[in-house]
């Protein structure tokens, strides 16, 4: 039985009293994930995409599990009803919604250093990454994400800046609304744009979940490359 917040490639963080998660009886796999608030709604199912790449540990005493779904699957929000093809999953069982990291932090600073291994990073060939990479954030809640994403073709960096309000995506009435890619690298890319999301591990942001995604772009203006991920980082 798992519930709390979970975060996804592109950017999706579910929090609260406003989501829903159904899990397969038999695998204990989310089946389906779905959101309804005032500030709009989302559903993503399974069908018959299958989980791979996943795994589990523990940040603290709370549980984190991760996977990836690869196949027939679908993703439905207010811009339409698409075929993600592929689909990162994290979640928890002690997150801590928006107010409480508000609260938190307008006290506290912390930096994170990612968990090697712990999630799963992608392409649009479907080429996996190993990643390092820091999450600081400040006593006034302003929040710095850096990942670098490598395999044997391609490396990416990756820099994210912003608000706990965008990290969360809370009281998000239209998008882009996770953290913006402020600073971004890529061989043969001109132009990369991105946004990134998240959740903190409770009671007392020992750790944190992260979704993130950026699109490059030659001199053209033509695509060259996507990357999503979800990472776990701790203190």
């Amino acid at each position: 039985y798992v519930t709390g917040p979970f975060a996804g490639g592109g950017g999706i963080v579910v929090e609260g009293p406003n989501q829903t998660i159904l899990f397969d009886a038999t695998t204990k796999l989310p089946v389906l994930i779905a959101e309804q608030s005032t500030y709009g709604s989302m559903q993503y199912s399974a069908g018959t995409a299958q989980m791979i790449e996943g795994g589990e540990t523990t940040v603290g005493t709370a549980k984190v599990v991760w996977g990836r779904y690869v196949g027939p699957d679908q993703f439905v929000d207010p811009q339409g009803t698409r075929d993600p093809i592929t689909m990162n999953l994290m979640f928890t069982n002690q997150a801590m919604n928006y107010l409480q990291a508000d609260a938190y932090f307008q006290s506290n600073s912390h930096t994170f250093n990612i968990v090697p291994g712990a999630g799963n990073i992608v392409d649009n060939l479907g080429a996996t990454y190993s990643s390092t990479g820091t999450l600081t954030v400040t006593s006034t809640a302003n929040i710095s994400l850096v990942i670098n994403a490598s395999n044997a073709s391609r490396s990416w960096g990756l820099g994210y800046t912003g608000s706990l309000q965008q990290f969360y995506q809370s009281s998000c009435t239209g998008g882009p609304c996770g953290l913006p890619l402020t600073s971004a690298s890529l061989a043969g890319a001109t132009l990369i744009k991105g946004e990134a999301g998240g959740v903190f591990i409770g009671p007392n942001a020992v750790g944190a979940l992260t979704s993130y995604s950026a699109n490059a772009f030659d001199a053209n203006g033509a695509l060259i490359g996507s990357l999503q991920g979800t990472s776990l980082f701790k203190r």
